[in-house]
């Protein structure tokens, strides 16, 4: 008997983690932008929007576009998380998840 509910329980937890642990990613909110990669030294490679110089740093920029001035093309979509990096303390970076990506 207290093996079943053991197992059962765990189930039951395993079913609520990836339930409420799995997060769906909007791809509604993706964006087709021309943007330059910049390599800021410390803080590493962030993506500068062409059309509004805003900065932003992608957490999955493939390392083929480690290249600083790099022209590109990509869609994306922002995340809830900021990047904070160097004494910029007050006005961290938004960070993009990249859905697609090509040289320009």
């Amino acid at each position: 008997m207290k093996k079943t509910f053991t197992i059962i329980l765990m189930l039951l937890l395993t079913s609520v983690f990836i339930f409420f642990g799995c997060r769906k990613i909007d791809r509604s909110t993706a964006k087709d932008i021309t943007a330059r990669i910049d390599s800021t030294g410390t803080c590493g490679f962030l993506i500068k929007v062409n059309s509004t110089g805003t900065s932003f740093n992608a957490v999955n920029l493939p390392q083929l576009y480690y290249r600083d001035s790099l022209k590109i093309v990509m869609s994306y979509h922002l995340l809830d998380t900021k990047f904070q990096c160097g004494s910029n303390i007050l006005n961290p970076l938004s960070e993009i998840y990249i859905d697609a990506i090509h040289k320009q």
